[in-house]
Parts: structure tokens; sequence; C-alpha cells
């Protein structure tokens, strides 16, 4: 039970590198046609501009500093980022393989470092009796100057 209320309060991802490798995941779920190319087999083209030319159109631009920092013996690592717009977050990460057990096993580690790091969301660290997720970069810049944007990305299920 631990387990679960621990991954309920964290956020999984799995880690996709490279233009290459974004396009791939891109084909795979059907957001890119199969024949979408980079590179040297696109004369020359990037990932930018690739999406640009099967009409996306960038909706946000912003940069992170990023310090990260190893927890020693503990398999955590930390990252702090501040965005170029002056939203500040903290994450704690873990990797796990692509099982059930081992993602609930790193969520559960991530949790109680956190507790004991003092790394609450806003709310819990005030008093309030249930906590808000913090906001990632994306859904803040996007609170800050996109709040329609937002609402529909909610709406949708897709945020």
């Amino acid at each position: 039970a631990a387990a679960a209320a621990a991954a309920a309060k964290t956020t999984v991802y799995r880690e996709v590198a490279g233009e290459a490798e974004v396009l791939a995941r891109l084909r795979d779920e059907g957001w890119m046609p199969e024949g979408a190319a980079l590179g040297a087999e696109a004369d020359g083209v990037g990932l930018a501009e690739l999406l640009q030319r099967q009409g996306y159109r960038e909706v946000a631009a912003f940069g992170t500093t990023r310090r990260s920092y190893e927890v020693a013996g503990a398999g955590l690592g930390v990252d702090t980022d501040e965005a170029s717009f002056g939203h500040a977050v903290v994450e704690v990460e873990a990797m796990a393989v692509d099982d059930a057990a081992a993602v609930a096993a790193a969520a559960a580690r991530i949790e109680a470092f956190a507790a004991a790091a003092g790394l609450a969301p806003e709310a819990a660290a005030a008093g309030a009796a249930e906590a808000r997720k913090p906001r990632g970069k994306l859904e803040e810049f996007l609170h800050r100057f996109d709040p329609e944007r937002l609402r529909r990305l909610v709406e949708a299920g897709s945020m």
C-alpha cells in the first residue's frame, strides 16, 4: 500500500534521448508519418524543422538552467531546474527498469527521500489538507502565459 501511495504522488517518464529516438517514438505513436526522416536522409533537416514541415507549431519557448546532484548511496539523483521565466523546480529521480514492481519501489524511495529532505508540495508545506502536485515547467509556462491552452489540454486529459 505504501508503494502504491508513493507511486500516486510521482510521475513516471520513459526517457527518450536524441532527435532520432524522439522521431522514432513519434512515428511509433502515430504522430509522425513512417517516411519522416532526419539529418543526411532529409537534406540535413533537424527535428524542429521536420515538426514544422509536418504542421506542428511551437507553443512555448524557454530556457532552463539545470544543476544535477547525486544522493550518495541512495541510487537517487536530485535536479534543480530554473526556467528563464522565473519558475524553479526540484526533481528527485531514480532509474528503474520498465517493470511495475521496480517502478513502484523507485517511487517509494523517491517519496521517502523527498519527505526526509522537506521537499513537500507547496500546499502541504503550508499546512493545507491536501497537497497540490507542483506544476512542471511547461505546465507553469502555460498557466502563466496561455491559460486557455492549458485548460483545453487538461480537459483533453493531456496534462
